[in-house]
């Protein structure tokens, strides 16, 4: 269940709370306020704080599948670009000494091809880094959000502790 009803009693208010927008909070004490508010439904805060937990504990059973997922994009990245590099390496070195590895000459019309392989490969490692770069900081987001769900996880228990 993704989406959980708050009634207060108190305050005569409703609020509906997708969890997958709301959580992580980006403070502990924002956390506290949210179970404040849960508080305020007396007739269903148990109810409510079990959802919010089970949420939680879901969220942090997904999250290393997403992370692996995540470091392959960036190690498959890294690879790719390694590669690349070398082989645009490989290709500058013919054009500097306008000969091939087997050391045949190159015409002109063969350099040029080369100098513009070395334009296309630049291109697509500009992209390429694009998406290694994009994989690291999704990867770092998501370590972020497992430290504060596990934290908020631990508020949980210890706000339910001390109700009882």
């Amino acid at each position: 269940m993704d989406e959980i009803t708050i009634r207060g009693t108190m305050s005569n208010f409703r609020m509906t709370v997708i969890l997958p927008n709301a959580l992580p909070l980006f403070t502990i004490g924002d956390f506290k306020k949210f179970l404040k508010v849960i508080d305020e439904d007396f007739e269903h805060r148990d109810e409510l704080l079990e959802t919010v937990n089970k949420w939680i504990e879901d969220r942090l059973l997904d999250i290393p599948s997403f992370m692996k997922k995540k470091a392959d994009e960036y190690h498959n990245a890294m690879q790719w670009i390694k590669d690349h590099e070398r082989k645009r390496n490989e290709i500058r070195e013919e054009i500097k000494t306008k000969r091939t590895k087997g050391f045949t000459p190159l015409t002109k019309d063969q350099i040029e091809t080369r100098k513009q392989c070395v334009k296309d490969i630049g291109s697509t490692l500009m992209i390429e880094r694009g998406v290694r770069n994009d994989a690291l900081r999704d990867f770092k987001l998501l370590e972020r959000e497992q430290k504060k769900l596990q934290k908020e996880k631990e508020v949980i228990k210890k706000w339910q502790e001390e109700k009882r």
